[in-house]
């Protein structure tokens, strides 16, 4: 069981929102500039989105879990130091390092992964959200919260040099399973899709890693 109810949830989104406004706006931009590093790489893309992911895990740990969700989910204090040490991750594999290099030549598959995530996390959830009768400000929008900034790094992640990224994965995957489960007791159908993307990107990481050899 989850100790809050559906209605005190999307009270604590508005308010939340309410909270933080225009930052929403912001964090759109910036996924834009990140969507734009990811399919025309240069030579400083990577860390382009090495500073954008960083920015959204580092702002979803410190802001949304631990200044505002705790406060009706004491445990929610974890959930808020793994985002901020995800957040570092990304500071040190693509602000520092460079790592998440975009790539120019890619596999089919990783590729539709990849938009059908961001367009998952940037479209679909607020429109979703709307048709579940939730306003706008009871959305959860990428960037400045938790499902929509998994979604969306699972997205950008499709796009980067696969051999660099492995272990990036490993906890917003696991937040797909979870929020999965919380989508199934709030209920929250919307978020339902977290956990066939969760299977998808295993797929696709399993196949970046074991490559068929050519013949």
């Amino acid at each position: 069981m989850i100790p809050f109810s559906p209605e005190v949830f999307f009270s604590f989104l508005a308010q939340y929102n309410a909270a933080i406004w225009p930052f929403q706006i912001l964090a759109y931009i910036l996924a834009g500039i990140a969507i734009f590093c990811a399919l025309k790489p240069a030579p400083h893309s990577g860390r382009c989105v090495g500073v954008v992911l960083t920015a959204f895990w580092l702002w979803t740990g410190s802001v949304y879990h631990l200044q505002f969700f705790a406060s009706i989910n004491f445990w929610d204090q974890g959930f808020g130091v793994l985002f901020i040490l995800q957040g570092l991750a990304f500071v040190w594999r693509g602000l520092l390092s460079n790592r998440l290099k975009p790539i120019r030549a890619m596999n089919e598959p990783a590729r539709w992964l990849g938009l059908i995530c961001l367009t998952i996390a940037l479209i679909f959830y607020p429109l979703a959200s709307i048709l579940a009768g939730q306003d706008l400000a009871e959305i959860a929008w990428v960037g400045v919260s938790p499902t929509g900034t998994v979604v969306f790094t699972l997205g950008i992640l499709c796009f980067c040099q696969p051999d660099k990224q492995k272990r990036l994965l490993i906890f917003p995957l696991l937040c797909c399973l979870s929020g999965a489960l919380v989508a199934y007791l709030l209920p929250m159908p919307q978020d339902w899709v977290l956990l066939p993307l969760a299977f998808a990107m295993t797929l696709i990481a399993f196949r970046r890693s074991n490559p068929e050899p050519r013949t």
